[in-house]
């Protein structure tokens, strides 16, 4: 009978051991999820910081310009195919930043151009602008083109995704509007969405090439996928900004490579 005492206090120790240690397990376990969640929460909201940090407004600070970053935006909704044409529109606004060698911003501007017409609904939420916020802010084009006109400089390398398509609608606004541009034919130039297309990371059904947005190669280069999604901004200043961030990463690269 005692030996039969024994063998069941044996089994119940035993019993008892293999619960706690299933229970030590378990509690391990759930400290290593919640660290993980912890750290991926961590990391998302790194990742949201940076996105912001890169889209927010530059401080303005000295140093001698080497690139001016430049972007446009029209009156009328142009698709990808108009685009790679001749057609042109009154701008309704023009953007630029100046860069140092390599890539920090010396000063941003950006203008909204006061022009006749109407802006279609869907270009009004494609650039954020509402129409009455459009028709208090913004400048002649005339005064808006003179300012641009005083930044310009020999050494400077013009940058934009798209670059030609924003020095057409740039040239054929300075011309409606009698404001010479002359330097601006004269400057090397470096289009990012050229170079995007070069990297081949974004393909076609037939794995072809495709030109990326400015956003996607934003993306791209700060490996960041589809999320986080990109703070609300006013389309002028939203790609001139992802343009100058892109711009820095390629500079980085090319200083790292020498």
């Amino acid at each position: 009978m005692a030996l039969l005492l024994g063998l069941i206090l044996l089994i119940l120790l035993l019993l008892v051991r293999q619960l706690g240690t299933r229970l030590s397990a378990q509690r391990a376990l759930r400290q290593e999820i919640l660290s993980l969640k912890h750290s991926q929460a961590a990391e998302a909201s790194g990742i949201v910081r940076f996105v912001e940090q890169e889209l927010a407004a530059p401080q303005p600070r000295s140093g001698e310009a080497c690139y001016l970053v430049l972007d446009t935006e029209a009156m009328e909704l142009i698709d990808e195919v108009e685009a790679e044409t001749s057609f042109v529109s009154p701008l309704f606004a023009l953007s630029w930043q100046l860069l140092d060698a390599s890539g920090q911003c010396l000063g941003e501007e950006s203008y909204m151009l006061r022009q006749t017409g109407e802006r279609s609904e869907a270009l009004r939420q494609l650039q954020q602008v509402s129409e009455p916020c459009y028709r208090a802010e913004a400048l002649a084009p005339t005064e808006a083109l003179e300012r641009l006109s005083r930044v310009l400089q020999p050494q400077l390398t013009l940058v934009g995704h798209h670059l030609t398509y924003h020095l057409r609608q740039l040239e054929s606004e300075a011309e409606q509007q009698g404001i010479p541009l002359p330097l601006i034919a004269q400057l090397p130039q470096r289009c990012l969405m050229q170079e995007g297309l070069r990297m081949g990371f974004k393909r076609g059904y037939d794995d072809s090439p495709l030109y990326p947005s400015a956003e996607e190669l934003f993306r791209y280069l700060h490996h960041l996928g589809s999320e986080p999604p990109l703070p609300p901004l006013r389309k002028a200043l939203r790609d001139l900004r992802l343009s100058a961030s892109s711009l820095r990463v390629l500079l980085s690269w090319e200083r790292s490579s020498d």
